[in-house]
């Protein structure tokens, strides 16, 4: 009789785990908690500790420079301060060993600060997710049709209130403000209007060949594809959850930004070519330039150096 091979058992998701499931396969709902008030509450009591360190070491010079041989030289010969080091403690006597083991600890106490600045720089730099992005992860947690998650410790409402200090999203690619539109808005409208029903419908059909029917079967695959949309997940920590790519999202967006950006300039020589008047085209000049400046300020990640190179040439 064969022995049964591991991980053939279901799955029993039902919180922290069935949560970070659905985090890892939608990257995009990666919301945390900053903790910026803490870790700047933390790097306080760091930087205190050094300043008192600090203070210590320059008490601990001025008293070495005002002692006898060879107290008075460790400013300025390391051998004699390290060999103090030493022979205190062969014979316990611990006059001369308060230096090095001060400068030891305030290095370590600083290098810990310094790492700890790094990594709170780092935190300010995350974007806030955006509100709707919250209530999707609070209304797929608290649905009984899709995650149910009851979270019972102080963390349960950690996705609804947002306090003052704010949620950071670890989102491996930066979206600019369109594409960013487009998922929080439009994606947002098409599923609730349309969305959801056509990822049902779709189940309806054969499993793994969607052969189609009917015409309005043709359409669902057509829109299916064109999308990426994935229906309803049948694993048991993602049932009834709807996803759509955000790979082919920003693909969309990267054409719809293309083909502004090439319309907008044909588009002012197409006017100037039918205006004869001179203060017109300077008008329509100024105009599309503003266009222009908007879309890239919109459509795009371009900083505002890229801007003005775009339109002043």
């Amino acid at each position: 009789m064969a022995a049964p091979r591991q991980g053939t058992a279901p799955e029993l998701l039902e919180g922290y785990d069935k949560l970070a499931k659905f985090i890892g396969a939608s990257p995009e709902y990666a919301v945390f908690h900053g903790f910026k008030s803490l870790y700047a509450e933390s790097l306080l009591y760091q930087q205190a500790e050094v300043v008192h360190l600090s203070g210590e070491l320059n008490d601990i010079r001025i008293a070495d420079r005002a002692a006898p041989f060879p107290r008075n030289i460790y400013h300025r010969n390391w051998t004699q301060l390290r060999g103090s080091l030493g022979s205190a403690t062969v014979t316990g006597e611990a006059g001369d060993e308060h230096s090095p083991p001060i400068h030891g600890l305030l290095w370590l106490t600083y290098e810990g600060l310094d790492d700890s600045l790094i990594r709170y720089e780092k935190i300010l730099r995350m974007s806030q997710p955006h509100r709707r992005k919250l209530a999707d992860i609070y209304n797929w947690m608290t649905r009984s049709t899709l995650g149910n998650i009851s979270i019972t410790s102080y963390d349960r409402d950690i996705f609804k209130n947002q306090n003052e200090d704010p949620l950071v999203l670890l989102d491996p690619s930066e979206s600019d403000t369109f594409t960013a539109w487009v998922q929080d808005h439009l994606i947002q409208t098409y599923h609730r209007f349309g969305g959801r029903y056509l990822a049902v419908r779709l189940t309806l059909l054969p499993s793994h060949r969607l052969i189609p029917n009917t015409i309005a079967d043709i359409k669902y695959i057509y829109l299916l594809t064109l999308m990426d949309q994935q229906t309803p997940n049948t694993s048991p920590h993602l049932r009834g959850t709807v996803t759509y790519s955000e790979p082919v999202i920003k693909w969309v967006t990267r054409l719809v930004t293309v083909t502004v950006a090439c319309a907008v300039p044909i588009g002012a020589i197409f006017a100037l070519h039918f205006i004869v008047d001179t203060a017109a085209r300077l008008g329509i000049v100024f105009a599309m330039s503003v266009v222009f400046a908007l879309c890239m300020a919109l459509m795009t990640s371009a900083t505002t150096h890229d801007i003005f190179s775009a339109t002043s040439t």
